[in-house]
């Protein structure tokens, strides 16, 4: 348990309010950004560290489990399409990780086959192969990040209701803000003749890492 964690209280307890007056980082004194010197600014910067730190419980839960990155990534967007009632495909599939096409083919069969996802024709079209989370993945998916959830609503019990209204109206425009960022960039590449190189191999994990069970 850290000093912050000692200070908080257990994960079950009503977290105290935050004191928005006291410092809590923001962008370095040497940021080459021209927009360095704008209000909101300095909380691009919280928002990274916040990602760095996500980043770091993903790594060390996916290799408890045993799992690639793309595997957790490809379970997560088959849920998520299953969740919002629209069908995803291999080949949404492939676009969305921006894999080659037998990565692909190899991460579908090893999911199917470990019993994280299940594939059929689609009724309108038979040609199409639609994808679809199992329970098991999802329970592992839970199972997963609770931890994580437990102390993250820990901290939002603390906070006013109109705070998280603010907050989740911030987050939204700057998803969005970021979705429009990555179209930009890829129709930069795209215009220039140069597409994103799809990585993986139908024998290799990502970065040819092995995963740690």
């Amino acid at each position: 348990m850290t000093e912050d964690e000692n200070a908080g209280g257990a994960p079950g307890d009503a977290a105290p309010p935050v004191n928005a007056s006291v410092p809590v980082g923001g962008a370095p004194a040497d940021s080459r950004s021209p927009h360095r010197n704008e209000t909101g600014f300095s909380s691009l910067f919280l928002l990274q560290k916040f990602t760095v730190e996500s980043d770091r419980y993903f790594e060390t839960v996916r290799r408890t489990e045993g799992m690639w990155h793309t595997d957790v990534h490809a379970i997560n967007a088959v849920v998520e399409a299953d969740r919002r009632g629209y069908a995803i495909t291999p080949t949404d599939l492939r676009k969305r990780l921006v894999l080659s096409g037998p990565a692909t083919s190899a991460l579908i069969d090893r999911l199917v086959r470990d019993g994280h996802l299940t594939r059929h024709r689609s009724e309108t079209d038979h040609r199409a192969v639609i994808l679809h989370a199992t329970e098991r993945a999802r329970q592992m998916g839970a199972d997963m990040f609770a931890p994580l959830v437990d102390h993250m609503m820990h901290v939002m019990r603390g906070i006013h209701p109109d705070d998280i209204a603010l907050f989740d109206a911030i987050i939204v425009m700057l998803t969005r803000a970021v979705q429009h960022a990555q179209d930009e960039v890829a129709a930069a590449q795209a215009e220039a003749g140069s597409a994103p190189r799809a990585t993986g191999t139908p024998d290799d994990g990502p970065r040819g890492e092995e995963p740690t069970a």
